[in-house]
């Protein structure tokens, strides 16, 4: 099924010649003219940049024309069958990656059409996606590859899980340093790359339901390991990605200065597809102020009488379980999957065997539907996709993160 795409360049005319060179030629640039999967007919430059006083009159300005009108084009059409933008193909070797910007609105199902190809995905708010489109034979398909695959990035370290799904990479690898201390700061991206479907499908970026990571020195001195790790999500980056902090990072072994022999540092990293069954539940309607003893998983976990939530409708969860035996709390209202969407906050003290959780905002009415739901970490890891890396240098104080963060307009 091939495409033929049409280009026409005006050059040098004036403001005459180029009305009626539209008027003549115009009608070949309309999308209404062509059906789904072909590439419309450019016109350079368009109808559009003449009105509004751009012109083709230099040579430079000519060539990088020519060149632009060279690459293939991809069609982006909304659901009701509205163009929404005609964008140009990356090319690898240019390594240059032409983003669509301005952003088109997320939560949304478009329609990509190149090359005789068609292709539904759909976008969801934060998502920077790069499709590739490969050609095997006379067949050929949109991918969305790993951000590796798509800018060369090959001396990245990473794993793959065991059944070959999920991809864990570590693009930064850095240690920094607080008045006499110092701190293990990494990147990390999860991903489930996606190079074989149906046409018929729809394209989507798949994001865990729950990401846990842990971080572990390889060659520090017996029993030695960070006083405390703190991951948060990191937005706007091509890939899922999230900071991992390890504090109080340590020399490696038979080393007492950690700025000259930091050890290198051990990655886990568990990837949660499907929801657990919760162990134990509470509903928040019907707690009176006192202590609560719940056993998840075998595991005896007292819930603090302290159930407070703040003005801005925020609730904190305190409680107590058996050493090394950490448990995880999630907020749900009602029947829906809310407990993915609100925002939250997980602190684990595993010294002192507690654990503070915060969910919201909650609404006054939210209360009288919400209950807590309790899970052994044990349980989560034991379901999860895994993936390690043993980083293969010590962490640097220079080091850079090579995770592209696309700079884009809304």
């Amino acid at each position: 099924n091939p495409d033929v795409a049409v280009h026409l360049v005006l050059f040098g005319g004036d403001k005459d010649d180029m009305t009626r060179a539209y008027t003549q030629f115009g009608a070949i640039a309309e999308h209404r003219h062509y059906r789904e999967g072909r590439t419309p007919a450019q016109i350079w430059p368009s109808k559009e940049e003449f009105e509004s006083g751009r012109m083709l009159e230099k040579t430079d300005e000519l060539a990088a024309k020519l060149k632009e009108a060279m690459l293939p084009y991809t069609t982006i059409q909304s659901e009701d069958g509205e163009i929404v933008r005609r964008h140009p193909t990356t090319v690898a070797s240019d390594q240059f990656f032409r983003w669509l910007t301005p952003m088109v609105p997320a939560d949304k199902a478009y329609r990509l059409s190149a090359m005789g190809l068609s292709q539904k995905v759909e976008l969801r708010p934060g998502d920077r996606l790069i499709f590739e489109l490969l050609r095997e034979g006379r067949q050929s398909r949109f991918t969305l590859p790993s951000w590796t695959k798509a800018y060369g990035a090959t001396g990245v370290p990473g794993d793959i899980s065991k059944d070959g799904t999920v991809r864990l990479t570590v693009p930064k690898n850095l240690l920094t340093q607080l008045s006499n201390t110092y701190d293990l700061e990494l990147t990390a991206t999860l991903e489930r790359p996606i190079e074989r479907f149906q046409p018929d499908q729809l394209l989507i970026r798949h994001l865990p339901l729950f990401a846990w990571f842990e971080v572990t020195p390889q060659n520090a001195d017996k029993d030695r390991g960070p006083r405390a790790l703190r991951v948060e999500n990191l937005h706007g980056r091509v890939a899922p990605a999230w900071t991992v902090r390890a504090t109080g990072w340590m020399p490696r072994n038979g080393e007492k200065e950690v700025a000259i022999a930091p050890a290198r540092a051990r990655l886990e990293a568990y990837w949660l597809d499907t929801e657990p069954q919760a162990k134990d539940t509470l509903e928040f309607a019907k707690l009176t102020g006192e202590e609560r003893e719940l056993s998840v998983d075998g595991v005896k976990v007292t819930v603090d009488r302290d159930l407070t939530v703040d003005k801005e409708g925020y609730l904190t969860v305190r409680l107590t379980h058996e050493p090394r035996k950490p448990v995880l709390v999630r907020a749900k209202i009602g029947g829906t999957g809310s407990q993915w969407a609100l925002n939250e906050d997980h602190k684990f003290f595993d010294k002192a065997n507690q654990y503070t959780a915060v969910f919201g905002p909650l609404r006054a009415a939210d209360l009288n539907a919400l209950t807590l739901e309790f899970y052994s970490l044990d349980s989560i890891k034991g379901r999860a996709k895994h993936a390690t890396v043993d980083l293969p240098r010590a962490p640097s104080l220079t080091d850079q993160d090579v995770l592209p963060e696309p700079n884009l307009k809304e």
